[in-house]
């Protein structure tokens, strides 16, 4: 394995880490959201979150991920 195919998958695993705590959050907020519309902060950590999941999905070529993530972001910002 040569050291980019290994920064590769190091940068590939935080990734995955990362979006799958963000993704595990997320009930929780839009609960918050949900008892209370006017927890911005709320709605906007769902935002981030999900901004953050559509970036790093498109740095890694993952279209269809990112398409979806987008998709989530207009809706989002329709909330917002």
């Amino acid at each position: 394995m040569t050291q980019s195919t290994t920064q590769n998958d190091e940068l590939l695993a935080e990734f995955l880490d990362e979006a799958m705590d963000s993704l595990q959050d997320l009930p929780a907020r839009l609960g918050e959201y949900h008892q209370d519309a006017g927890n911005s902060d709320a709605i906007h950590f769902v935002f981030r979150s999900i901004h953050t999941i559509k970036g790093n999905a498109g740095f890694f070529g993952f279209v269809g991920l990112k398409k979806f993530a987008h998709a989530l972001e207009d809706s989002l910002d329709l909330v917002r």
